[in-house]
């Protein structure tokens, strides 16, 4: 009777372990294709898919680590390989409560910083229990590559018709009418008759984004030893990839694809050398600057993408330096905490046509919400993600694989410089649950499910 039991609960903790990667899954894969503006009014809600899951994210999560002890203890010696990052986040999402709380308009900034915690913050610990598994991060590059085949569709279908996603599908979203004004307006640069694609995504800019993450996830699936379709979905998407790019008509996508791609060449470089050591590092960025020293797109030099290659993009580059000059002067009003989440564009954002405050930098966004203090939360946490990212990388039992991780992380966090729209904050989570789960494998640790899949394939293992 007790064996039968024992059996039984194993049974259990395996199908619950099957349904948490199956709910990490869609999870993942509908983070990258369902538009982030795509809500649908559910009673007296809106909400999209994707929310919906990230809400019972916060419910299924804690229940599977109390009913499956191997997935807790892999989780928590996951974090404990890399205290001090998964620390340094702690520090800064608590940080910003505070500054909410006590900046101008309390109700809203604690709103705000909610919505951002509840819908992308359960997507790091679902990477690192998708990991986890045998063949987890097989499943992750596989969402990856199904999840840029169907954006880049319908990129290619919006080039070819010059209609959006909205408009080509002629779906009727809830939710706040002014993003949903603005969607129209974005595909057009300040007026002028310049199409611009966005996919799925709410600005050309974050699609522009999200090609220089997925492009080292596809030249690892075109080289790497995978499976035959992940091979032909990766080249076809990677032949797309520099039109779709210059189609977004944003320099910080072609700077930033420009980043993502020499960090993982230098990345494969320094492994194929030898060197694995901090000093890799440092080896490794030092090409990426050389790279990109000599990195030269279409119309003109590096210098002349960040500068502007037309005077419209000039007067894009003069109105950013007018919001960094502005917010550095209000910031002396409050320069520990800031004025709260959400609040930057009050302070230094500039009017669209639309009527809409825009602020067009991510760490001037950070600055004025959460003051001197939370700028530096902020850029430790992305700063150590990438540290090890890269140390991941570097060990000698690290594949490509985890140089892509590595390398995404370079092409999300560059294009941060000009951008405060937060949503590709996800794939920042998702780069740190999966390298998390490579520095517990780097440090000899093998996850329990391994330990467990290694058992039943050996000659005395249970099946």
């Amino acid at each position: 009777m007790k064996i039968w039991r024992e059996k039984n609960t194993v049974q259990m903790r395996d199908w619950i372990s099957s349904g948490l990667v199956a709910f990490a899954v869609f999870s993942l894969l509908l983070s990258i294709v369902w538009p982030r503006y795509g809500f649908y009014t559910f009673g007296p809600i809106d909400a999209t898919p994707y929310t919906i899951l990230a809400i019972i994210a916060w419910v299924v999560i804690p229940a599977a680590l109390l009913l499956v002890p191997a997935a807790a203890s892999d989780l928590w010696r996951a974090v404990s390989v890399r205290p001090i990052l998964f620390g340094a986040l702690l520090s800064w999402t608590l940080w910003r409560g505070l500054s909410s709380a006590g900046g101008a308009n309390p109700g809203f900034s604690l709103t705000y910083l909610a919505r951002e915690v509840v819908y992308l913050l359960p997507l790091l610990p679902l990477m690192m229990l998708l990991a986890r598994g045998p063949n987890g991060r097989q499943s992750a590059l596989s969402c990856i590559l199904l999840g840029t085949l169907i954006v880049t569709a319908v990129a290619l279908i919006e080039l070819m018709t010059g209609q959006s996603f909205v408009r080509m599908t002629g779906v009727s979203f809830a939710g706040d009418a002014q993003i949903l004004a603005n969607l129209a307006e974005a595909n057009r640069r300040h007026g002028y008759s310049v199409t611009r694609i966005q996919s799925v995504f709410g600005h050309p800019i974050v699609f522009g984004q999200f090609l220089a993450w997925a492009a080292p996830f596809l030249m690892f699936a075109a080289s790497g030893r995978t499976k035959m379709w992940m091979r032909l979905t990766a080249l076809g998407c990677l032949a797309t990839l520099p039109v779709l790019v210059f189609a977004t008509n944003a320099r910080s996508g072609l700077i930033a694809l420009g980043a993502s791609v020499a960090a993982y060449l230098a990345i494969g470089m320094v492994r194929r050398v030898g060197l694995f050591s901090l000093k890799s590092a440092a080896v490794a960025f030092l090409a990426v600057a050389l790279v990109l020293g000599s990195f030269s797109v279409g119309q003109g030099t590096l210098g002349g993408l960040i500068q502007g290659r037309n005077a419209v993009e000039a007067s894009s580059t003069q109105a950013r330096s007018a919001m960094f000059e502005r917010g550095l002067r209000e910031i002396s009003a409050s320069p520990i905490l800031g004025f709260g989440d959400g609040q930057s564009p009050q302070f230094a954002g500039l009017r669209g046509r639309n009527g809409i405050l825009t602020i067009d930098s991510a760490f001037l966004s950070s600055l004025l919400d959460s003051g001197w203090v939370g700028l530096f939360l902020n850029l430790s946490v992305w700063g150590l993600a990438l540290l090890s990212a890269t140390r991941a990388a570097l060990h000698p039992q690290a594949s490509g694989f985890d140089a892509a991780v590595a390398a995404s992380l370079v092409g999300v966090m560059s294009v941060f410089a000009v951008l405060s729209i937060m949503d590709n904050l996800s794939l920042i989570y998702i780069s740190i649950g999966l390298t998390s789960v490579s520095l517990l494998r780097a440090q000899y640790w093998q996850p329990e499910s391994l330990q467990r899949a290694a058992v039943r394939r050996s000659p005395g293992g249970t099946q």
